[in-house]
């Protein structure tokens, strides 16, 4: 039998992560219309942040199941605030933005 190994706080890291591509995925979406400007990336962004905190928000009103918390907010915000970072290095590293 294989022990259980319990990892504090994993779920924070689940919504960093996810956070992190759905950002991502979102930029590839809006960039591709309109020449991976920064509006594009600024939307990606921001779609995200909302997205997080509006689910956050519909757990802890429209669920007894389920609760608000700030540090999944903070997790969700984290990931896609990394992305951004993120797309902004490789473009300047590649050259891909001035």
């Amino acid at each position: 039998m294989m022990p259980k190994v319990k990892i504090q706080n994993i779920d924070k890291v689940v919504h960093f992560v996810f956070h992190f591509v759905l950002s991502l995925c979102w930029y590839l979406y809006f960039g591709a219309r309109k020449k991976y400007e920064f509006k594009a990336l600024a939307q990606a962004l921001l779609l995200s942040f909302f997205y997080g905190i509006t689910i956050e928000i519909c757990q802890g009103t429209l669920t007894t199941y389920r609760s608000a918390d700030p540090l999944d907010v903070l997790a969700n915000s984290v990931g896609a605030l990394a992305s951004a970072i993120t797309i902004v290095l490789v473009q300047k590293t590649y050259k891909l933005i001035k």
